[in-house]
């Protein structure tokens, strides 16, 4: 069952994902030594916190869906190379789904961290030590990594769906895969059955 499947691997794989982090990108260790009890912080930010997991699942949402909306107009821009003459199929939307999903989570982070910053103002540094002894990660090391792994992964995704296509001329048939440098070109008369 794919369902169990996926508690299975979120089981085993958050906690390796959070040890990773932390022996990455630890937390500072003057931390509790010199600031007011991890307890006390809670009580003054945990609201918070709750509000800016609120913000990010609602903006990522937000910006993710803006994203997808946009590298579906980019996507058909793709089909001008092609001659008006032959019959072009390009990745299906749900296809840009997936580097939206990425874009907007990198766009809510990044927007949700930005709109807590400015209601905290003095007290967003404290907000931050509160997250760092919480979670033993030094959460501001670790967000230009990961706002820098979202890019790249969106990106190559981009480039990756941008080059796959189908085209169907008078003559012959060009698929270009997605995880193919060059085109596979086939004549009709060689083309038995086309299974999608």
């Amino acid at each position: 069952n794919s369902g169990i499947a996926g508690y299975i691997a979120a089981a085993i794989g958050v906690p390796i994902t959070f040890f990773l982090l932390r022996k990455s990108f630890p937390a500072l260790s003057n931390y509790e030594s010199s600031l007011r009890p991890l307890s006390d912080l809670r009580k003054e930010f945990a609201k918070w916190e709750t509000i800016l997991s609120i913000c990010f699942i609602l903006l990522t949402i937000a910006t993710g869906y803006l994203w997808w909306v946009l590298f579906q107009k980019f996507g058909l821009l793709t089909s001008s190379r092609f001659d008006s003459s032959v019959f072009y199929v390009a990745p299906a939307g749900l296809t840009w789904a997936i580097p939206a999903m990425f874009a907007g989570m990198g766009t809510g982070g990044f927007l949700s961290d930005k709109l807590l910053q400015a209601t905290l103002k003095d007290r967003y540094s404290e907000y931050t030590i509160y997250q760092n002894m919480r979670y033993s990660i030094n959460t501001e090391k670790l967000k230009n990594p990961m706002f820098a792994i979202l890019a790249v992964a969106t990106l190559i995704m981009i480039l990756m769906f941008l080059n796959y296509y189908t085209v169907f001329t008078s003559d012959q048939v060009i698929i270009k895969p997605v995880f193919s440098v060059s085109e596979e070109r086939f004549s009709y008369s060689k083309v038995s059955s086309i299974r999608t």
